[in-house]
């Protein structure tokens, strides 16, 4: 469970980096040779090829989704805050807490829809190619990350069990 929410972090800041690619896309292309430029944004931009139009679409929506993304952002942080005082109140309330809970979880999902929001305006920008692209990208990615995540004991880096749900299970118990 513990990787799997791990992933999707990962996964998570993989799409915020994408959508902030149209920002630091404009940045590269006034000076290539700044120093401070993200190696992985000069790539992924070059893998991508986006041109100008989609590049300014991008800021676009990055520029749209900003405000609201402090905004809510600052609702969790409010809302952790207030959870927080109320579990370790002088006299704790079970429902208190869980009335707090809930307004944590609904500040995160928040968060997270107004990310995912963003990454399917970016997507919609995309051409076909380009979305292939990104999609292998990706998935390089993840592989790499679930390969870091999940090494293989040095007992079984030779040979690996055929059954990957048998070996999960080993690892897990």
């Amino acid at each position: 469970m513990k990787n799997l929410y791990l992933r999707s972090l990962l996964f998570i800041g993989l799409l915020i980096g994408f959508s902030i690619v149209g920002i630091s896309a404009q940045k590269l292309q006034q000076n290539p040779n700044n120093p401070k430029n993200n190696l992985r944004q000069q790539k992924l931009l070059q893998a991508l090829g986006l041109s100008k139009g989609q590049i300014q679409q991008i800021r676009r929506i990055n520029a749209d989704k900003k405000m609201q993304m402090g905004e809510a952002q600052m609702r969790l942080r409010q809302a952790t805050r207030k959870l927080d005082q109320a579990i370790y109140a002088d006299n704790a309330n079970d429902e208190e807490v869980q009335n707090r809970l809930r307004e944590v979880q609904t500040a995160q999902f928040e968060i997270i829809k107004i990310r995912f929001s963003t990454e399917f305006e970016v997507r919609k920008i995309l051409n076909a190619e380009q979305l292939n692209k990104f999609r292998q990208i990706r998935q390089q990615f993840m592989e790499r990350t679930n390969d870091a995540d999940n090494p293989l004991p040095q007992n079984e880096t030779q040979n690996p069990p055929l059954d990957k749900r048998r070996f999960q299970k080993r690892r897990n118990n």
